[in-house]
């Protein structure tokens, strides 16, 4: 980058007429204007050829976690539990659209550990 993150306080993003380029100007203090916009892309590159990863929004929840979260809910608040404004986040979570039973157990029969198989001792 033209400028350092670290000691810039504001920065100002510039999107080109047909969208192809942006440009930022990052200034290290409130009063003055003294930078100027410059191309965040190297070279001869525009923000076209950027393909970002999309990024999912929240982590999905095994659905026995929201069972057991929903008997507690159940339990303590009762069975209009969802009427509750300070649980307006849970109601929420458990609203959300449930993963898909392909990508459910993707990563059940993964290892993190290394492991050693010992050799049994019987005394």
């Amino acid at each position: 980058m033209h400028f350092s993150i670290k000691k810039s306080k504001r920065f100002f993003l510039k999107i080109t007429r047909d969208k192809r380029n942006v440009y930022i100007r990052a200034e290290e203090s409130y009063q003055n204007n003294l930078n100027k916009y410059q191309n965040i892309c190297k070279g001869k590159k525009t923000v076209s050829v950027i393909n970002p990863d999309v990024v999912k929004l929240y982590v999905d929840v095994k659905q026995e976690k929201l069972n057991d979260v929903t008997k507690l809910l159940i339990k303590h608040f009762g069975e209009n539990w969802e009427e509750h404004i300070n649980l307006l986040y849970f109601k929420q979570v458990l609203s959300r659209p449930k993963p898909s039973i392909a990508h459910a157990h993707e990563h059940d029969d993964e290892q993190c550990e290394f492991t050693e198989e010992l050799p049994a001792i019987f005394v």
